[in-house]
């Protein structure tokens, strides 16, 4: 299923933070030393061996250039998570010419992931070195890094061998010919549907590990529909759910994934947020993640769970009992709000960054039903004029 990721910050001997990266692969930020060091995780699908590149160096947006990959090799299958350990990472999260990348773990499934059961583990063949990073327009952008990796070697007779490798999150770029790369990238990272100007939303071509969320309910939670309320996990596509505004709407897709035991334990942020019985109209006791979206008390904004955990005087809070949790995604023809143990909040809103949170078999089924989205994140087409606008003002 879907990897989830989100963002935390732990006490331990050295510092340790999770940004997020562009397709909602899970990543770490250390602090030792002042050696900064990080992971970040992309598909398979994400991932080309010796691509052909050409650049435009005053294309793209603002002007700062544009590259265009054709051809390569796919080594590693759609489904499988590569993991990048890096080092010299800018305090941001951002990558520059000075980055290298010192290691590289490919796993078959999340189930290995999880399990950490590596199918190929790649070092530097002598200690001391590293990766480099290509610092020019064809090896950095903020979606994508390309850098040469034949000095990280597999003890594993079957592993591929690294050459130039081409990773952009969140991209299927493996199976799109001719994709086109600005470098020079806008991110919406907060799915506010804006961009916040000097932060690392606002684009500026450094490759950033920055985070994406999970926007969607928990196993457990009741939908209500218009032959009363049913258990999320019973939805399935074509079923009707009471919406606020629209009446009675068919789910177009529903997808579930899985945060296990061991990964909530690794990122306690992901774990998700208590709404208490009687609180917003809750019927029961309500878990949702931390960025799912609420319907404010006077019905005008939609606002993250988070947020609302920090307003004065709040019952809802974040949920560290919580051992494993599975998160669902309802999808409609538009952007809705519906009720949830009686909570009105949300529908699954395919943004960028949601979207790039999927794994590529999810993002086909998604593709699948709404075509021009597979253009939202290339940047060719704009996720409100392909899906609409969001059924309530976000904050």
């Amino acid at each position: 299923m879907v990897l989830a990721l989100s963002q935390v910050v732990s006490e331990e001997v050295y510092a340790r933070a999770t940004l997020t990266d562009h397709s909602g692969k899970l990543f770490f930020l250390h602090l030792q030393s002042e050696v900064i060091m990080a992971t970040f995780i992309a598909n398979g699908s994400d991932i080309l061996s010796n691509p052909n590149v050409s650049s435009n160096s005053s294309g793209g947006q603002d002007g700062a250039g544009q590259m265009t990959v054709q051809g390569g090799q796919q080594i590693f299958p759609d489904e499988y998570l590569v993991e990048f350990e890096v080092q010299d990472v800018l305090p941001s999260g951002e990558f520059d010419g000075q980055t290298k990348f010192v290691k590289v773990t490919v796993y078959a499934s999340v189930a290995d992931y999880n399990a950490g059961n590596a199918t190929y583990t790649y070092n530097p063949q002598n200690p001391g070195q590293w990766a480099n990073v290509q610092s020019s327009v064809d090896g950095i952008g903020d979606s994508y890094v390309r850098f040469n990796a034949n000095v990280l070697v597999s003890s594993d007779p079957n592993a591929p061998s690294l050459n130039t490798i081409f990773v952009a999150p969140g991209s299927n770029v493996a199976n799109t010919p001719n994709m086109v790369f600005d470098h020079h990238t806008d991110i919406d990272y907060d799915n506010d549907g804006s961009i916040d100007a000097n932060t690392t939303e606002d684009g500026n071509g450094f490759f950033n590990i920055a985070n994406s969320q999970v926007v969607c309910f928990t196993n457990g939670t009741f939908i209500q529909t218009p032959a009363g309320e049913r258990p999320i996990e019973t939805l399935k596509k074509g079923d009707w759910v009471t919406t606020a505004d629209n009446g009675p709407q068919r789910i177009l897709w529903i997808g579930g994934q899985p945060v296990h035991r061991n990964l909530l334990k690794l990122v306690p942020k992901l774990r998700p947020i208590l709404i208490p019985e009687g609180v917003l109209g809750a019927t029961r006791r309500t878990l949702v993640s931390r960025q799912h979206a609420i319907l404010d008390s006077d019905q005008s904004r939609l606002v993250r769970a988070i947020r609302m955990t920090k307003k004065t005087g709040s019952r809802m809070r974040i949920a560290n009992g919580v051992r494993e949790v599975t998160y669902f995604h309802i999808l409609f023809e538009n952007h809705e709000v519906i009720f949830a143990n009686g909570v009105a909040s949300e529908s699954y809103f395919p943004g960028n960054q949601a979207l790039r949170m999927l794994t590529p078999r999810l993002r086909r089924q998604v593709y699948e039903i709404f075509p021009r989205l597979s253009q939202t994140l290339n940047g060719r087409q704009d996720v409100h004029d392909v899906y609409g606008a969001h059924a309530r003002p976000m904050l």
